[in-house]
């Protein structure tokens, strides 16, 4: 409490005196390579120094910050797979001297237009004149209008948002986890920069040279990431100790994922009805909206608010799908262009995948809690859940290890509490003398079978149709979950 106030104090001080402030609106570095949701801390002290009427106005000047190679990226796959995040020290600035002599590529550096407090506040209260919001006098509205601005910092973040040719590379590499050829993967990096350009996206580097030598320098930024063997560039997975190069991969991946997010949720949605069904005989329209907007508000912290897609933002996406010779869509009916195997389709599922695989994954375990003798708490439902996503991983039945990533478990463990499917109940600890939260299953199997179903569908493989369910053969591994927390 004293550190908050000596805080508050300071930064309205350094305000007041005309100071200029640097903080990050989203708490902290990204593990995962796309925008976290905002945090409104510090941008409270700011905007109650206005409202509080202590300062005249404010300038918020958003700034993106874009590497072609994050120097600390080695830490990042350990911390999503549960390990202890490694603190600052000296040593290790000492130890860090020795790879300052290593090229770590281009850094984009992108200032957006600053936002006036006292202009945004003016608006803000304009548009909500019939709710009557008062930031000056009323907390809520303070409150509510801060959170939307922090909504606002972050979309017009995510705006200026440089992809990098390592994000490209990543993309398309993650595409073919079995290898591609030079020739094929620069072809397919220039054709993943032309889909970029085409809406409006920034890319770096690429812009100034030829595909081939954008290719050859994000080749040597992911050096450590990727092998090539007779012309064939593949992930480079030599042992389970080096999946967290597919993290890696992945992180860079989702730079890019804003994007194509609104595309690639209406055709993995339309692909969720059958590969031959959505190029051959098409799909009802309404069906597919309906499918949309379930697959959004499942993904829906996947990307920053202001990006969520609507019923309204659905047709205006559609429409551009059209545009680009995605889909058609007459008489009420959606069809994807060209084959089963297109490039883009394949590439906009495979921006997607992976966070739909993390949800079912949490899904699928949830059988386990009927039968627990004891109940776990949030942090060992997740690290159990994490092991047992990486059995199914092993098992071939996850595709995408990045789907064992503690971020996309925990955004599928809190959609699930959102949903009423899992609830945290508050028990005593006799051994610890404090109340604490357990994790329960708070509705049927049959209820829980219909939720696992409904994701399940999404996913790439249709396995209703194959001979040993994923869910039967998951099921089984549940009662060997003393061995998938030994795996931890």
């Amino acid at each position: 409490a004293i550190y908050r106030a000596v805080l508050y104090e300071y930064i309205q001080r350094l305000l007041i005196d005309e100071g200029w402030l640097e903080f990050f609106i989203e708490g902290t570095r990204s593990r995962i390579g796309k925008m976290l949701p905002p945090k409104t801390g510090v941008l409270t002290i700011v905007t109650d120094a206005y409202l509080d009427k202590k300062i005249p106005d404010a300038q918020i000047v958003p700034v993106t910050i874009n590497y072609e190679r994050v120097l600390e990226g080695e830490s990042f796959p350990f911390e999503l797979l549960g390990e202890t995040k490694v603190k600052e020290s000296l040593s290790r600035i000492v130890k860090a001297a020795k790879i300052l002599n290593k090229n770590f590529g281009r850094v984009y550096l992108e200032f957006a237009d600053p936002i006036s407090l006292k202009s945004y506040t003016k608006t803000f209260v304009e548009t909500n004149k019939e709710k009557q919001l008062n930031p000056f006098e009323d907390k809520g509205a303070r409150k509510t209008m801060i959170k939307e601005l922090a909504e606002d910092i972050v979309n017009i973040m995510q705006e200026k948002v440089v992809v990098t040719p390592t994000s490209i590379l990543a993309s398309v590499m993650l595409m073919h986890r079995k290898g591609i050829s030079e020739e094929e993967l620069i072809k397919k990096v220039e054709w993943v920069s032309n889909e970029l350009f085409s809406r409006g996206v920034k890319v770096g580097t690429i812009a100034e040279s030829s595909p081939t030598m954008a290719f050859k320098s994000a080749v040597t930024h992911l050096e450590t990431l990727i092998n090539k063997k007779k012309d064939i560039f593949h992930p480079s997975i030599e042992m389970k100790t080096n999946y967290k190069n597919i993290l890696m991969l992945s992180y860079y991946r989702n730079h890019l994922l804003f994007a194509f997010f609104s595309e690639a949720l209406i055709v993995c949605s339309l692909v969720g009805f059958g590969f031959e069904t959505a190029h051959k005989d098409g799909v009802n329209l309404d069906r597919v909206l309906e499918e949309t907007l379930y697959l959004q508000r499942l993904l829906e912290k996947e990307i920053p608010k202001k990006r969520v897609l609507t019923k309204d933002s659905f047709y205006k996406t559609l429409d551009l799908m059209i545009n680009r010779n995605i889909v058609t869509v007459n008489n009420n009916t959606i069809k994807l262009v060209g084959t089963s195997d297109g490039l883009i389709v394949q590439y906009l599922c495979s921006l997607v995948w992976p966070f739909i695989e993390s949800y079912w994954a949490v899904a699928v375990f949830c059988f386990s809690l009927k039968s627990r003798k004891t109940r776990p708490n949030p942090e060992v439902f997740l690290q159990e859940v994490q092991g047992f996503a990486e059995t199914l991983y092993e098992e071939r039945m996850l595709e995408c290890f990045e789907a064992c990533s503690l971020y996309g478990l925990k955004n599928g463990f809190d959609k699930l509490i959102e949903w009423q499917v899992l609830k945290l109940e508050s028990v005593f600890n006799e051994t610890k003398k404090k109340n604490e939260s357990l994790v329960v299953l708070e509705i049927s199997e049959d209820k829980l079978m219909e939720v696992e179903a409904h994701i399940k569908r999404f996913m790439r493989y249709s396995y209703g149709t194959s001979v040993r369910s994923p869910i039967d053969r998951a099921r089984k591994s549940l009662s060997e979950l003393p061995n998938i927390i030994g795996k931890l």
